[in-house]
């Protein structure tokens, strides 16, 4: 049975917000707003198909722009290492990595990523794949 008299501490209590005038305002930092030295950033091309095979996929030209520190498609990281494993073991379970390999099953798969010390889109990654 409650007395009606507010429990001590933090639990049911309203609390000020003192973070809100930054936002509200426009002068909040984001993670996007810090520039580290060093720091490289990360392009995912996705797929635009919800089921294709992977016919091919050229990275020879994106790997030539400057800047780009790495560059790593579904094939290399397949050869690299073993595939995930599921978090619930279950008999004869499929063969999937972090990038797709040899086919999409769903629409947005990413089937490579770059690293680069600029920020990319994906969009502007010469990377030619043909599905």
């Amino acid at each position: 049975m409650s007395t009606g008299a507010a429990a001590p501490g933090w639990v049911g209590r309203a609390l000020p917000r003192v973070e809100d005038p930054r936002f509200l305002r426009g002068r909040a930092t984001y993670l996007d707003d810090l520039r580290v030295p060093g720091t490289l950033h990360v392009a995912l091309l996705r797929s635009p198909h919800a089921h294709a095979r992977l016919v091919a996929l050229d990275a020879r030209e994106a790997r030539a722009v400057p800047g780009i520190a790495a560059l790593l498609t579904g094939n290399e990281l397949a050869a690299t290492m073993p595939p995930l494993r599921p978090l619930i073991p279950i008999p004869d379970p499929p063969r999937t990595w972090p990038l797709a390999v040899h086919k999409t099953s769903v629409i947005t798969r990413t089937i490579a990523s770059t690293l680069s010390s600029c920020v990319l889109k994906s969009t502007h990654t010469p990377i030619s794949a043909t599905v």
